[in-house]
C-alpha cells in the first residue's frame, strides 16, 4: 500500500510541475476515462449523472500555466439521495430512512492528466442494527446449534459515515493510460451476475446501483482496430495478498475479452464452539458493517481464467461470460461459473432481457444449504447458493420521462422466485424518483423464501 501512495504523490506533483506535457490529449483521442472503461457491458439501465455542475475558472489575471493548472477547469458535481425502506422479516415490518450525499471534484490540469476526488456521506434513521441470523431459515439455525442468546453476535449495523469513495489520477501518454488510486472498476457483460468480476459484490435485486471505489493501479495499452490490454494491481486488506489481473480485449464483430487473475479469497465458517469469540469489524463497502462476528476465515489465493463477449445481431444483443476457478484450498477444489444472456429493444419502447447463470460449486437443492452457505451468502463471499438461475425482465417506457419494469429471479434448484416490480420517473431535470419492491414466494428452506419482502422509495437530485 505504501508504494501506491508514493507513486500517486509523484504523479500528482508531476501534474503540477509539468501541466502542459505532450502525449495523447484526454479530451480527444487516446483512452476513454469514464468509470466503465474496463467493461464491455452495454446493458446497464441506470439514470445518468445529471448535467448540472459547477465550473471554477481562474480569472484573476495572467496565469502561470504550470503553477495554477491544478485549479483551472475544476468541476464539482454530485447528488443527494434519500431512500425510505420497509422490510418484512418474520411477519414484522421494519422501517429505515437513509440519506446519502455524493460530491465529486474533477480537474484536468493538462490535456494528458486528470484527477478526481469523490466523497460519500451516509446517514441512517430508524433501523440501525439487526441480527441477520433472523433472515436464515429457522431449521438451519437450530441445526447449527445456535440459541437465541448468541444471535447478538450475528449483527448488521448501519453506521453513519463519510467515505472517500474515489481519489485517483489519470495520465495518458501515447497509446497508454495510467490510472492510480481509488476508482470504480466494472468487469463483465452480465446484468445480474458477473463471474469474471473479483472487485464488486452485486445486489441481485438492484444490480445497477453504483459500486464502491477500489484502490488499484491500472495500466492500459491500446492498439488500432478496437483492441486494448489492461493490467490491474490491487492490494488486499492488511497488505497480505495482492490482486493481479491481466485483461485482453479485441473487437472482431463482437467485443471479446479474455482475462487471467490471481486474487486473495476467503471462506468463512462458524466457530460457535468458541463463542463469544469475536473478530474485528467486517465491512461490506457501501452497505453495512458486521459487528462481533463469531466466524473464522480461511485465506487462500484463487487463480481464475475466463472471458466474456457482447455483440449485436440485427438489434438482438447477445452476451456471455465465464470463468474457471482453481480455489487454492488444501483439497485443490476446482469449479466454474458461466452466464449467457440476450436483450432486445422494440420500436414501441419496450425492452426484454433474459439471463442464465450457472455455478458448479452451488448446491443441488434447498435441503443441502448449510449454515455456512447462508453465512457466506449474507456477508458477500458468494452471490448464489444453488447451481442454476434464470432472470427475466420486461421494461416499458412511459411517455418521455418514465419507465416501468418487472423482473423475475428464479432459483431453478430450489424452485423459489423473487419478483421485482420497479418504476423510474424523472420528476424534473436532474430530479429522479424510483419505487421498487421485492416479493418472494419460495418455501421456508429456499433462497427466495416467502417472508423476506421489502419495498423502497428513492429520490435523487443531481447537481
Amino acid at each position: 500500500m505504501r508504494y501506491y501512495s508514493v507513486l500517486l504523490t509523484v504523479l500528482m506533483l508531476s501534474s503540477l510541475l509539468f501541466g502542459q506535457g505532450t502525449g495523447v490529449p484526454i479530451d480527444g483521442g487516446g483512452i476513454p476515462l469514464d468509470d466503465n472503461e474496463f467493461s464491455s457491458n452495454a446493458v446497464l439501465i441506470e439514470p445518468p449523472v445529471g448535467n448540472a455542475s459547477i465550473t471554477i475558472e481562474n480569472t484573476s489575471g495572467p496565469v502561470n500555466n504550470n503553477q495554477y493548472a491544478i485549479i483551472n477547469n475544476l468541476h464539482i458535481s454530485g447528488y443527494y439521495e434519500n431512500d425510505f425502506n420497509m422490510y418484512l422479516i418474520s411477519d414484522e415490518v421494519l422501517t429505515q430512512d437513509y440519506n446519502r450525499i455524493r460530491i465529486d471534484i474533477e480537474s484536468k490540469p493538462s490535456k494528458h492528466v486528470m484527477t478526481r476526488i469523490g466523497f460519500i456521506g451516509n446517514n441512517y434513521l430508524g433501523l440501525k442494527s439487526f441480527p441477520y441470523i433472523q433472515l436464515l431459515p429457522r431449521h438451519v439455525v437450530d441445526t447449527a446449534g445456535i440459541s437465541s442468546e448468541y444471535w447478538q453476535y450475528f449483527n448488521y449495523t448501519f453506521k453513519d459515515s463519510i467515505v472517500l469513495d474515489n481519489a485517483y489520477i489519470v495520465w495518458s501518454p501515447d497509446f497508454l493510460q495510467f490510472k492510480i488510486g481509488k476508482q470504480t472498476i466494472n468487469r463483465g457483460t452480465g446484468y445480474v451476475w458477473n463471474p469474471t468480476d473479483v472487485f464488486n459484490t452485486k445486489n441481485a435485486f438492484d444490480p445497477t446501483y453504483e459500486k464502491p471505489g477500489v484502490t488499484a493501479a491500472v495500466i492500459t495499452r491500446t492498439w488500432k482496430h478496437g483492441g486494448n490490454a489492461n493490467i490491474i494491481l490491487t492490494p488486499a486488506e492488511q497488505g497480505k495478498y495482492m490482486k493481479k489481473e491481466l485483461i485482453l480485449q479485441q473487437k472482431l464483430g463482437f467485443t471479446w475479452t479474455a482475462s487471467y487473475c490471481e486474487t486473495p479469497a476467503a471462506t468463512s465458517f462458524l466457530t460457535w464452539k468458541n463463542m463469544p469469540m469475536t473478530v474485528p469489524h467486517m465491512t461490506i463497502p457501501g452497505m453495512y458493517t458486521l459487528v462481533d462476528v463469531p466466524i473464522a476465515v480461511e485465506q487462500r489465493i484463487e487463480k481464475r481464467a475466463g472471458g466474456d463477449f457482447v455483440g449485436d445481431i440485427h438489434g438482438l444483443e447477445i452476451r456471455g461470460e465465464g470463468v474457471y476457478i482453481l480455489s487454492g484450498n488444501a483439497d485443490g477444489q476446482e469449479y466454474w461459473e458461466a452466464l449467457g444472456g440476450m436483450q432486445y429493444f422494440f420500436s414501441i419502447g419496450m425492452m426484454m432481457m433474459t439471463e442464465y447463470f450457472y455455478n458448479s460449486a452451488g448446491r443441488a437443492g434447498a435441503d443441502e444449504y448449510t449454515f455456512n452457505d447462508w453465512l457466506r451468502y449474507y456477508i458477500g463471499e458468494t452471490d448464489s447458493l444453488a447451481q442454476h438461475y434464470l432472470f427475466y425482465m420486461i421494461q416499458q417506457n412511459i411517455g418521455a420521462f418514465g419507465k416501468g419494469s418487472t423482473s423475475v429471479l428464479y432459483n431453478v434448484d430450489d424452485n423459489s422466485v423473487g419478483l421485482i416490480p420497479r418504476l423510474d420517473w424523472s420528476l424534473a431535470e436532474n430530479f429522479d424518483l424510483t419505487v421498487f419492491g421485492l416479493i418472494t414466494t419460495g418455501t421456508v428452506n429456499s433462497e427466495y423464501y416467502a417472508g423476506q419482502s421489502q419495498a423502497q422509495i428513492r429520490v435523487k437530485v443531481y447537481f
